[in-house]
Order: structure tokens, then sequence, then C-alpha cells
């Protein structure tokens, strides 16, 4: 198999017979038809590489060339790697690379405006409710997100008080060993609705910290309604002095909206090129004004701009109810 694109972006090519994927994670890849016309065997099965007990099951599919009877043993697959194989994962996702082409160019911005540390847990917080009166709680710098009652940009944009707190913070709350031995005590978190502020325009770096909280676990990422590049990854505590050095975002920076931070592991991204957001509003308006005009009954429809593509709501214009209705 040929890799050409991870979630909607062109990669590097680069040759692979195994690849991996994060839960949601798109991927694009060809495939030669030169072996001899048989049936072959597809397998896909989990990775874990953490001591959780994991539904282990391999699923199958047959790949058949045209002609060939379906009473044809399928040829079995080659040896895959094992399931906490974390050498290979980041060997896999080392080969991601941006065309960084004159036409495709890997434009990272260099001058940060703000650099933020996340770290990921799994925490155990009370539940009177709850087997042992406790429960396994996810965290990001040690809060745990409750979900609100009050969509939260509903709150922002008709300024409705205590939806949230525009607080969260840049880093931990406490410096500790982030990938040593699993942490059995202290294990709460601080539960609420808090949110991070980014200033428009601005240039931001996440890092992504795995620890050892309760256990080390492999998290997906996404960041909705935008691109990022990532820039680094590695293995260990995050380092602020010495880490940046090692990025290469020319050779390595790949636009992503979806990252997974595997276990004792740490992701370095930044977003893209600033966008003129005024540009992309009225792209998507002119998008809407073209549906309306055209009157289509579809209920979606794809526009292309040089914003990107967008996925809008079909609205017919009021001249085509008027058809409808004097029929």
């Amino acid at each position: 198999m040929t890799v050409v694109e991870i979630d909607a972006t062109y990669t590097k090519p680069f040759a692979a017979s195994t690849v991996q994927l994060s839960p949601g994670q798109t991927m694009n890849v060809l495939i030669s038809a030169d072996q001899s016309p048989a049936r072959y065997f597809m397998v896909a099965k989990p990775f874990n590489d953490v001591p959780i007990t994991a539904d282990n099951k391999t699923a199958t599919a047959i790949l058949q060339y045209t002609g060939v009877p379906t009473s044809v043993v399928p040829a079995l697959p080659q040896l895959m790697p094992a399931t906490n194989s974390t050498g290979f994962v980041a060997a896999f996702h080392d080969k991601l690379r941006s065309l960084n082409s004159p036409r495709y160019p890997a434009d990272v911005p260099l001058t940060v405006d703000r650099h933020l540390l996340y770290t990921i847990g799994l925490n155990i917080d009370p539940c009177e409710t709850c087997l042992n009166r406790s429960h396994l709680a996810a965290s990001l710098n040690n809060i745990t997100f409750v979900m609100p009652r009050t969509a939260l940009l509903q709150a922002h944009y008709y300024g409705q008080k205590g939806v949230f707190a525009a607080d969260f913070p840049d880093r931990p709350p406490a410096r500790f060993n982030y990938t040593g031995v699993p942490l059995t005590a202290g294990l709460g978190t601080s539960l609420g609705m808090r949110l991070s502020k980014i200033a428009y325009n601005a240039t931001v770096e996440l890092v992504l910290q795995d620890t050892n909280l309760l256990s080390v676990e492999s998290h997906p990422f996404h960041l909705h309604g935008y691109n990022f590049f990532v820039v680094g990854r590695g293995v260990g505590n995050f380092d602020p002095a010495t880490d940046p050095a090692k990025d290469r975002p020319s050779q390595v920076a790949l636009d992503r909206d979806k990252v997974a931070a595997s276990s004792s592991s740490l992701v370095s991204g930044t977003p893209p090129l600033r966008v003129d957001l005024n540009k992309v509003r009225e792209a998507k308006r002119y998008a809407v004004f073209q549906a309306q005009r055209e009157g289509c009954l579809g209920s979606y429809k794809s526009f292309d701009s040089s914003f990107g593509n967008y996925l809008v709501p079909v609205i017919p214009s009021n001249d085509f109810f008027v058809q409808i209705t004097n029929k």
C-alpha cells in the first residue's frame, strides 16, 4: 500500500504493509493489484500498549481479484506487529510528512505567541452511586470537564454568566515525573467548565503530555474546526529547554485536525498560517447565496473556494417556494 492522505491532508507518499489509525481518523491508501490473482485476507486488530484489559478480537475482510471464484481459500496475511508494538506505531507516525512542495508548502509559524502544556490523566473521583463509591475520570491539567446544560457558544454570544469560567490553566497545577512509576494516590481531579480563550490571530504552541496517573494510555485528540501542524513527538517528559530544538518543522510538520498521543509520549503542535476570518465568512456567505439562487432541492451541497471546501445547507429561494405554492 502507498499512504497518500490522512485526515483530509495529503502526505508525502510512502509504502506500508500495515497502517495505524486512532478512533475518528481517516486515511487514503493506494493499492497496487500486482499479486497473483487470488483472494487475500485483510486484517485489522487493536493497538493497546497499556496494562488495561481491552477487546483483542481480530477483524477480517477479503480482497478478491476479478475472475477468482469464491471457493478459493484466501491467502493468510503476513505477520502483523504485536498488539502492544509501540515501536511500530512510533515508526509509522514518523513517516507522516507534509508535501512541503512549492505548490503545497509547509508554512509553519516560527514565532509563537502563546505556549500551552496540557497533561493527559486518568484519575479517580468520588461517586456515591458507583461501585466502590468512585469512578474513573479523564482530565487535562488535572481538570475534568463537566458537560454544561447551556451550550457554551450560546453562553458566549449572549453574554450569559455562570455557564463557564475562562480560566483554564496554560500548564498543569503541579509538576512531577509525568512518565515515571504510575501514581496510585492523590488521583482526584477538579471538576468544572473551564475554558481557555485564545487571542484572535494568535499563533499557539500546544504540547500534549501523557502522564502516569493510575496508568498510561493512548489518546486521540481532535481540534474541531481547525487544522494544526504536528511539529514534534517523543517519549518521556517534555523539556522546554531542549525538545523544541529537536523539532523539524519544514520536514516533519503535517497539517492535521486530529492526532494521537500514545502512552508515555508527548506531541507538539502549532496552528497553521493565520487566516483572514472575514474572507472565510464571505466565502461561506457566497456559498449560501449561490445555493439560494439555484433553489436546489438537496439537503446539502459542496462548494469550493480558495479557503477550503464547505458543505452547507441548501436553502431554496423565495421564488422557489412561490413556484411550489402555485403548483
